[in-house]
């Protein structure tokens, strides 16, 4: 390059770059620039370049200067940042650079704004902000700095919440804190079903351990921590979900069982299991005792008088009580710790057992009237009582009036006992006449199988005797025979059926369920006797004719 008029100034480039910078010029002065190629056989023809004018100097009063620079935190992702400048008039444009750390970038501007908003950011981080001037003559100003932290915002969710140990009342936790505090952690909250149930650190929380108390025993807590910043203000989200169950601890009183009397020496005890169990019940406990003498209940002790187990109906039955005393009982339940308080006391009284009135030791004498021959007693004002007849010749006296009550109340008694052994006495005796008569109608129906069974072998014994005697068809008699006839006897319900040789044969017919009336006068030893005198063949009828008689009797 060289200056116009004035002696050429050679500058070797090297041949790798196509770019350099010529410095140490003059201000304000007009330059030409050549630029010829060089290899080893020479030189090249130069290309010239327009005359080139370097810029002036400004005056130290025209360089721009900002009068103010200040950013303020709108929120936890927004500030703005504000500035004022003068001798605007040579600056072509401002720069804003934006600085987070290691983080570095130019977030602003075209043309000449007074203020910029900066959006995104991160919740509670220091951000620095530089104002730079592009001036006109292409040169750079700075103008001026500011930093500005953005405001809180809620934080992330704990992580890593644990159990550290758990008793029948409380629980130890252990957690890590937000991975994004976003602030400053003011406090954790403890949740259990979504509903806060205690606060660590207020103020600034710093431990993450904390220990439950005062929970229920042997109940299932589903916790979570929750995080707070800008003094509680900006709750995050919950942690993840941690279950556990308190252990098992003293069973709740159960209710006041129920007792109820069943006769004189017996009470039923019904019992119900405690609202708070507290646990998985084992067992039940009865405890019961009689009264004291002036009818308050003794103190429960240790030892238990029954024990039902879990799966057993929660009843009872007491038996062998005393008649008419008061007796009282107790429930208690235990699970597999420890024992609940005896329940309040259930009280009932047996039934009395039935006394009857007094008998008065004697009788009051009866006043017999010498003037009645008829025996009967007259009152001293010589009116006649009221009486009536109980056997002939007899008169029982009822007094009507002047007896004390307990004589009545004994006569009735008595009166009322008798009442009832007269009727016990009649029914015992139906009851054996019934029996007596059942017996008889089954005797009756043996009977009769055993006479259809039998008489046609009886009546078959008469046909074979057939050929010897006659055998006449006739009407039976009104009146039974005084002696067996013989041969030729009579037989009742006898029909002819033709054969098919052309003889005819008696043939039996079925006798009615009932004996006819001819036989019933007919005595055993009379007609053994008639068939005794027969001759042989005809005894031997008779015989069997007597056998079939006696069993159809």
């Amino acid at each position: 390059p060289s200056r116009i008029g004035s002696p050429i100034v050679n500058v070797s480039v090297p041949v790798s770059s196509l770019v350099y910078n010529v410095g140490g010029l003059q201000h304000n002065t007009s330059y030409s620039l050549d630029v010829i190629a060089v290899n080893t056989a020479g030189q090249g023809i130069a290309q010239k370049s327009s005359p080139v004018r370097t810029l002036a100097l400004l005056a130290q009063q025209t360089i721009p200067a900002a009068q103010s620079i200040s950013a303020s935190a709108k929120s936890a992702y927004n500030v703005l940042v504000n500035w004022q400048v003068t001798n605007d008039s040579f600056i072509q444009n401002f720069v804003l650079k934006q600085e987070n750390g290691s983080q570095s970038q130019q977030v602003c501007c075209n043309g000449l704004p007074t203020s910029f908003d900066s959006t995104n950011l991160a919740p509670y981080t220091l951000y620095n902000f530089t104002l730079l001037a592009k001036l006109r003559n292409g040169g750079e100003k700075e103008l001026g700095t500011t930093q500005v932290q953005t405001k809180e915002a809620a934080p992330s969710q704990p992580t890593g919440i644990q159990q550290v140990s758990v008793t029948k009342s409380s629980i130890s936790l252990m957690w890590q804190p937000p991975t994004f505090p976003n602030g400053v952690i003011a406090h954790y909250s403890i949740l259990s079903d979504f509903q806060p149930i205690g606060v660590v650190g207020v103020g600034v929380a710093s431990s993450t351990t904390y220990t439950l108390s005062s929970l229920d025993s042997f109940r299932t807590y589903n916790l979570q921590i929750r995080a707070a910043t800008s003094g509680g203000s900006l709750e995050g989200p919950p942690s993840n979900l941690l279950s556990f169950t308190t252990l098992e601890g003293t069973p709740g009183k159960p209710p006041t069982p129920q007792v109820s009397a069943v006769n004189i020496s017996a009470l039923s005890v019904t019992w119900q299991p405690p609202t708070q169990a507290k646990g998985v019940i084992k067992f039940y406990e009865l405890q019961y005792a009689m009264a004291q003498a002036d009818g308050s209940c003794p103190s429960p002790t240790e030892k238990a008088d029954f024990v039902f187990s879990n799966n057993e109906e929660r009843h009872t039955l007491l038996t062998g009580l005393a008649s008419g005393a008061r007796y009282c009982a107790w429930i208690r339940v235990n699970n597999s710790k420890e024992y609940s308080p005896w329940s309040d006391v259930g009280v009932r009284t047996t039934s009395a057992a039935y006394q009857p009135p007094p008998c008065p030791a004697t009788l009051p004498p009866v006043q017999t009237n010498p003037g009645n021959s008829g025996g009967v007693s007259t009152e001293p004002d010589g009116n006649i009582p009221s009486t009536r007849e109980t056997e002939p010749g007899r008169i029982l006296t009822e007094q009507v009036a002047g007896n004390s009550s307990s004589d009545s109340s004994c006569s009735s008694g008595v009166i009322i006992l008798a009442v009832l052994g007269i009727i016990a006495g009649i029914l015992a005796c139906l009851l054996v006449a019934m029996f007596i008569q059942n017996k008889h109608k089954i005797a009756q129906r043996r009977s009769r199988r055993r006479r259809s069974t039998k008489r046609p072998k009886a009546q078959m014994s008469l046909m074979a005797v057939a050929p010897i005697g006659t055998v006449d068809m006739v009407e039976p008699s009104s009146k039974p025979p005084s002696a067996w006839p013989g041969p030729s006897a009579q037989v009742n319900n006898i029909a002819s059926t033709p054969l098919s040789n052309g003889l005819e044969m008696a043939e039996a017919v079925e006798p009615e369920d009932e004996v006819p009336n001819y036989l019933e006068p007919f005595d055993a030893n009379n007609l053994k006797a008639a068939a005794e005198s027969q001759p042989d063949y005809e005894r031997e009828t008779s015989n069997q004719f007597l056998v079939n008689h006696n069993a159809e009797s």
